[in-house]
């Protein structure tokens, strides 16, 4: 990452943050801070089973937040950062979370144990998020609301889709009208008939399927039902 982190380079493990600790670990009090923080733990050195005492931290400075690879089991702690537009929390034990960012832009929960996408209603202005090796099964009703996201990755998950539940997955994908690049590869749904017909008739404005150009997808003639 190009942008300078607000934490200093080390080699101690941290186990737990706290005001003291995160005032050692900046070289300075955070609290009051006014400028724009990038904060990045996706270090070896941290392995936090949550995120708490992150509140120490001046609420509306940090921009991006770099939690990945922590031993996270949980995404708590960080509803204080009202002005977030980038989160990084992959390669954790996260199963449920609930993220609410105004601003977010990016959100990366890869690599956890998500049995199904979290609701991101609250997140208006997300436009790519990465929940790829997790084990989420269902349709994407957590999505219901993401009308600007324009890039998903949902490979090598568990989707896998019957008549009714593709029915469903259809009427949420007509509201992903900025979508233009998804990735489902390595998911049993991607072996259906029509798959690739179906998702570039839904998806309107999709450009992009498992890295293959959608063109022509939408016009395919094909007469078999999945």
């Amino acid at each position: 990452m190009s942008k300078a982190n607000a934490i200093k380079d080390g080699t101690e493990q941290v186990r737990e943050l706290n005001a003291k600790k995160l005032r050692e670990l900046a070289g300075r009090d955070l609290a009051a801070a006014k400028y724009p923080l990038y904060v990045f733990f996706d270090n070896p050195r941290f392995q936090m089973p949550n995120l708490k005492g992150l509140d120490a931290i001046s609420n509306e400075a940090v921009k991006e937040l770099s939690v990945a690879a922590c031993r996270l089991v949980a995404l708590e702690g960080i509803d204080c950062f009202v002005k977030l537009k980038r989160l990084w929390a992959g390669k954790n034990a996260i199963k449920r979370c609930s993220i609410n960012f105004a601003s977010l832009d990016l959100l990366d929960l890869s690599k956890n144990a998500l049995f199904e996408i979290p609701d991101l209603s609250g997140c208006p202005n997300l436009k790519e998020l990465d929940v790829s090796g997790n084990k989420i099964r269902g349709v994407w009703s957590g999505l219901i609301s993401s009308s600007r996201l324009q890039k998903l990755n949902l490979s090598k998950n568990k989707v896998k889709w019957d008549r009714d539940l593709w029915g469903a997955a259809m009427g949420i994908a007509q509201g992903l009208t900025s979508l233009k690049e998804l990735t489902l590869q390595g998911n049993k749904v991607t072996k259906a008939e029509g798959y690739r017909y179906y998702m570039a008739n839904y998806l309107v404005n999709l450009k992009i399927l498992d890295d293959v150009e959608t063109s022509g997808d939408a016009h395919q003639v094909n007469n078999s039902t999945v």
